[in-house]
């Protein structure tokens, strides 16, 4: 599901998910979306709440 939020999302370099972590790192370019919209837009499309920065 976070897959298909990121796919197409403005902005967006690069993903990779890893079911077993259950865990997707982002790569993305700041100058189109920063990270405060990038959670959001994944929040509204799957409906996890439970998501967090490490960077």
């Amino acid at each position: 599901m976070v897959d298909a939020a990121l796919e197409g999302s403005a902005g967006v370099k690069s993903y990779e998910t890893t079911l077993a972590n259950q865990q997707t790192v982002v790569k993305f370019d700041k100058s189109q979306i920063d990270e405060e919209t990038l959670m959001n837009n994944i929040k509204k499309l799957t409906g996890y709440n439970n998501l967090y920065l490490k960077e």
